[in-house]
């Protein structure tokens, strides 16, 4: 086939963007996105460590804070992601609707928390959290052969390890240079 020509993400965004769109429901979504870093960026494993830590799994802090302890949330979550040239961060809730502003405020101050940095403890769990998820799709049947299983191990085996070789002062660097200097763009 031919290759199409890269159209790359311009940079910057021109304005901050807000949409609502009102459905008769049983529940509010909720869904902030907000510029991450591209699949080069040598800090991307540190984002991906910060966004366990903030949304990724039942000890991340949105799940205890808006589930667990306000009972506010049905399912609430953060993801990144990276592709060649740019990135994002997301977070998703699903409320009630009665509870949706008071939803909305509990994720901005959780993502103006993470500016005061992770707790070491907190990073720890996180690069168990995902070596562990990552020693789980070993288990998936679609791996194939047993030389393919080896292969695919030895990839993640170098992610583990990628995420392993995170320190403190990574995770506490990418949050002052990103999310500080992004504040405005993400919420005024």
């Amino acid at each position: 086939g031919q290759v199409r020509n890269w159209a790359g993400v311009s940079e910057g965004v021109s304005s901050q963007k807000i949409a609502l769109e009102y459905r008769k429901s049983d529940q509010a979504n909720i869904c902030l996105a907000f510029p991450g870093v591209s699949a080069t960026d040598p800090k991307r494993n540190s984002l991906d460590m910060l966004n366990v830590v903030l949304g990724d799994g039942m000890t991340s802090r949105l799940f205890m804070e808006m589930r667990e302890r306000r009972g506010l949330a049905y399912d609430v979550h953060s993801s990144s992601s990276h592709y060649r040239d740019c990135g994002s961060v997301t977070v998703h809730s699903s409320v009630d609707p009665t509870n949706a502003e008071l939803a909305l405020s509990v994720i901005i101050n959780e993502l103006q928390n993470l500016r005061d940095g992770i707790e070491p403890q907190e990073l720890i769990r996180a690069i168990e959290f995902t070596a562990g998820r990552f020693v789980l799709r070993l288990e998936d049947s679609e791996a194939g052969s047993v030389p393919g299983r080896c292969i695919n191990l030895a990839r993640q085996g170098h992610v583990v390890f990628s995420y392993d070789m995170i320190g403190y002062n990574d995770s506490d660097q990418i949050l002052h240079r990103d999310l500080a200097g992004r504040r405005g763009s993400l919420w005024g």
